[in-house]
């Protein structure tokens, strides 16, 4: 299995579970969270860095001021 077929795999897939929910996206999400809350009931925990405390003093940007030509 090379990756063009993982991917293809993956798009057919999300393709099916769109389908299933009319491709409204509101309908998507909430199977989504719900899937969540039923996995996080039989112990399933799941990571977020959206709300780490200290995210940004952790992330760095890097800017190159252009030289003098």
């Amino acid at each position: 299995m090379n990756a063009s077929d993982i991917i293809g795999e993956i798009h057919r897939v999300r393709e099916k579970q769109a389908a299933e929910c009319g491709f409204d996206p509101k309908r998507i999400g909430e199977r989504i969270r719900q899937r969540q809350r039923e996995r996080a009931a039989r112990g399933v925990q799941y990571v977020s860095f959206a709300h780490s405390r200290g995210a940004e003093a952790e992330s760095s940007v890097v800017r190159e001021e252009p030289g003098e030509p």
